[in-house]
């Protein structure tokens, strides 16, 4: 009865009573594995509150199975905490009652991975199952997921036509179907599938997450809110809804509400990537760099244990590398960015970021070549173009006075024999004004006391800041400084810097 109560309010979307029936249900009979299954599938409690259930079960009323049922109900529990428990539960049950194939015992595997991000595992384990089952219905929200985190669009295709075939009116249908549109970019199409299998069964997480995304996808901020607020609800125990409603208001530019979902989220689950990597956008954002580094790097750490590939992962070494810029650490930052780009060097802003960074070094002849790249990638780039502008600016000003002070700096040699010739003639001069060839200017001998100007200095001599002598070195980072500080320094809260430096948000 207390069951049969549980599903009547879940019909009602009466979730608190709902749950509160359930786990009346099992307390009373621990052998109603039903009542059971409708919490932890559901995500109805935080693993917190599974794990309490659990130590409150009375096993004895088992009869001689109660050590079976329990390392049964431990196997189904969250796999966000305790995961030691999950695996010598597991254990047992492959060595002690001989259930290496079940595939209860594999499908708890699969979510295992699944949530540590082991896409390509948790997929073949999947595909290990349906080999078995063809059309196991409870694997399918992974498998489905899996194929679209790795691109497996044909498989999808197929699932998808299998599903409709066998299973028309029942909601994972639509729900593959939906995942198969959107892989291909088809967002109107996806929403439309996903509609469907949320209208069939309004309490099913999963279609309202997939409804979210195709509004995320194109940047309509209240809807995607709205369909992942619902989800959110729908699954306090899991993380993900949290996560992307923190990821919506990131972008929204709500730190306030962003902080406050993406706490909850690291509260369920502290050691996924992608919520790492988005609180450091948030301390980024909040100018709090040193917990920006943590969070970056304890992102970082955690993808190198995933099996993901290092592409899917690039974007935390790049706001790790914006971070570094900020902190004018800039060997390292230009470490990270190199290692965006051996990932994939067609990003214009990281070309842009480099190049910036090169003007802050004085290194005015790379960064004019790295800015060129960047313009050869995305040509009407705005960053790249105000980048480039200042760069040939400083260029060009420092090279002038270079050229101004070498012509007015004559060798004692040349000096000497000034000197000689004017006490040859200094009789027949001593009426004329005193200011003659006494300089050297006036000199009509070659063009060593010709004044060189831009104009009539040849342009080959025109040399790059990096490339020049080191005795003007210092008046060559003064004026590059006074140039940045006039339009504001490229690395400072205002102006270019911001624009290039936004990190990014997955």
């Amino acid at each position: 009865m207390c069951y049969l109560r549980g599903l009547i309010y879940s019909k009602q979307n009466n979730f608190d009573r709902a749950r509160e029936c359930y786990k009346e249900a099992v307390l009373v009979d621990v052998k109603c594995f039903e009542a059971f299954n409708e919490l932890i599938s559901n995500h109805l409690m935080t693993p917190e509150e599974e794990w309490d259930l659990l130590n409150s079960l009375d096993f004895d009323d088992a009869d001689n199975n109660n050590e079976l049922v329990k390392l049964l109900y431990t196997t189904r529990l969250s796999k966000y905490k305790n995961i030691t428990l999950f695996e010598e539960s597991e254990q047992r049950l492959k060595d002690e009652y001989g259930l290496d194939d079940n595939l209860d015992i594999l499908l708890s595997r699969a979510d295992l991975w699944f949530i540590q991000c082991k896409f390509q595992q948790c997929l073949d384990l999947c595909e290990k199952i349906i080999a078995k089952d063809e059309l196991n219905l409870s694997v399918l929200p992974n498998y489905l997921s899996c194929l679209h985190e790795l691109g497996g669009k044909n498989k999808l295709f197929l699932m998808a036509h299998k599903l409709a075939e066998n299973y028309p009116n029942h909601y994972i249908t639509w729900l593959a179907i939906g995942i198969y549109y959107f892989s291909i970019k088809k967002t109107n199409d996806a929403r439309l599938f996903f509609s469907r299998a949320s209208i069939i069964n309004p309490n099913y997480g999963p279609a309202w997450v997939g409804f979210a995304h195709t509004f995320a996808a194109e940047g309509e901020h209240e809807q995607a809110i709205s369909a992942y607020a619902t989800a959110s609800r729908l699954f306090p125990g899991i993380h993900l809804p949290n996560l992307f409603l923190g990821m919506q208001y990131l972008q929204m530019n709500n730190l306030n509400l962003a902080h406050e979902y993406l706490l909850s989220a690291y509260a369920i689950c502290p050691n996924d990537p992608l919520l790492l990597n988005e609180l450091g956008v948030f301390f980024y954002n909040k100018n709090q760099l040193s917990k920006a580094e943590t969070f970056f790097q304890r992102a970082l750490t955690t993808a190198n244990n995933l099996d993901s590939g290092a592409k899917s992962w690039s974007s935390i070494h790049c706001n790790l590398a914006h971070v570094y810029r900020k902190q004018n650490l800039f060997d390292k930052s230009l470490l990270h960015f190199n290692k965006v780009l051996r990932i994939n060097n067609k990003d214009v802003n990281v070309h842009s970021a480099i190049g910036l960074i090169y003007l802050k070094l004085a290194k005015i002849s790379k960064a004019i070549e790295v800015l060129h790249v960047a313009l050869s990638i995305q040509p009407n780039d705005p960053i790249a173009l105000d980048l480039l502008d200042k760069a040939l600016e400083s260029n060009l000003r420092v090279s002038t006075k270079r050229m101004l002070n070498d012509a007015l700096l004559v060798s004692p040699g040349s000096r000497a024999e000034l000197s000689s010739k004017s006490n040859i003639g200094g009789r027949r001069r001593a009426g004329r004004d005193r200011g003659g060839s006494g300089s050297g200017l006036g000199s009509s001998s070659g063009n060593a006391g010709v004044l060189m100007t831009p104009i009539n200095k040849p342009s080959r001599n025109l040399k790059f800041i990096g490339e020049s002598r080191k005795r003007n070195g210092d008046a060559d980072l003064d004026l590059i400084v006074e140039d940045l500080r006039r339009g504001e320094d490229s690395s400072d809260d205002d102006g270019d810097d911001d624009a290039i430096m936004e990190v990014e948000s997955d």
